[in-house]
């Protein structure tokens, strides 16, 4: 095992004992996923099912968060075109 996984495994216990794994990054969790998959065997399948879990939820709300600025983003755009669409009907700008 590299440093890092073993500094990642360190943190992933620490965040375990201050009970922080349900607010670490997704950054973190993809870090001690792979910390606990390396240390294998003596890693529980509930404690990478776990973390696996948390990282699905991060990656739904990351993707929710991107579709919700998209959709105001559309709706801005229609917006301006309507805005346009009139203005040009009515010679509002030349």
């Amino acid at each position: 095992m590299s440093t890092d996984t073993d500094d990642d495994w360190v943190n992933l216990n620490r965040a375990i004992t201050d009970r922080t794994l349900d607010t670490a990054s997704l950054c973190q969790l993809r870090c001690y996923f792979k910390a606990a998959h390396a240390q294998g065997v003596s890693v529980s399948p509930a404690l990478l099912d776990n973390i696996q879990r948390l990282i699905s939820r991060r990656e739904s709300a990351r993707q929710a968060r991107w579709t919700l600025i998209g959709a105001w983003a559309a709706i801005i755009g229609a917006g301006a075109a309507i805005v346009a669409a009139i203005a040009s009907v009515y010679g509002l700008w030349k």
